[in-house]
Formats: structure tokens, C-alpha cells, sequence
């Protein structure tokens, strides 16, 4: 959650930065942050979710980002024609500290009510079970 908090910290520095000399280095921090958020990602996934379906997990969470990415890179020359790229990475750096406060309230919400019964894979395609 930290992680995802201080990348958007540094995002919307970015875009508020008085001196472009600076936006390298705000990159720079909010990439190194990125990678403690992926690794703190990782372990919520391998820790929250059944061995006989983390495969399947992993490959259903990489295929999302990489549409949102896709996607994000597709409409973001629109975007930042329409408003700027100040207010683009504003705009980016506060979803993404909303986006930690959600995750904190989520993992919250899951430490306190631990999951009574996981849930079962079932037979997988070709499998008897």
C-alpha cells in the first residue's frame, strides 16, 4: 500500500514540478516505488489465493494490466492534447494515492475477517476429480 502511495506522490509531482530538471528524477522515484508496490502486489496474490488456482491468477491480473496499459498508452496522446500533461499526471498521481487508500481499507477489511473457507479450484479441464 506504501508503495502505491508514494508512486502517486511522485506522479502528481510531475505534473506540479516548477522545473523540468526535476520531472527525470520524480520518474526515476515513482519507477523505483512502482517495484515495491508489484512486489507487495505479488505477495497479496500468493499469499490471498489458493494453490490450485494462483496460476491461473497471475496470468487473469497480468492479462488486465496489460489491456489497462495498452489501453492507457492508446488514449493517452488524446488525453494530453485535451488538458495538458501537467494535468494528466496530476490527475494519474491522485487516482493512484485514492487507489491506496482503497487498498489499505481493503486490506484492513481482510485482516480482520480472515477467510473461513478458501475457495476450491474443482476439477480442472481434462482432470477427474
Amino acid at each position: 500500500m506504501l508503495g502505491v502511495l508514494v508512486f502517486g506522490v511522485f506522479v502528481a509531482a510531475v505534473g506540479i514540478s516548477p522545473w523540468f530538471a526535476l520531472v527525470p528524477l520524480f520518474s526515476l522515484l515513482f519507477a523505483v516505488s512502482d517495484s515495491f508496490a508489484f512486489v507487495g502486489f505479488s505477495g497479496i496474490y500468493q499469499r490471498g489465493t489458493p494453490d490450485a488456482i494462483r496460476g491461473r491468477m497471475f496470468a487473469a491480473v497480468g492479462a488486465t494490466t496489460t489491456f489497462a496499459s495498452a489501453a492507457g498508452y492508446g488514449f493517452a496522446g488524446f488525453l494530453v492534447t485535451a488538458v495538458g500533461w501537467r494535468l494528466v499526471y496530476l490527475a494519474g498521481g491522485f487516482i493512484d494515492i485514492a487507489c491506496a487508500g482503497i487498498l489499505a481499507l481493503a486490506l484492513r477489511m481482510s485482516v480482520s475477517r480472515p477467510a473461513d473457507n478458501p475457495p476450491s479450484a474443482g476439477p480442472q479441464h481434462g482432470e477427474t476429480g
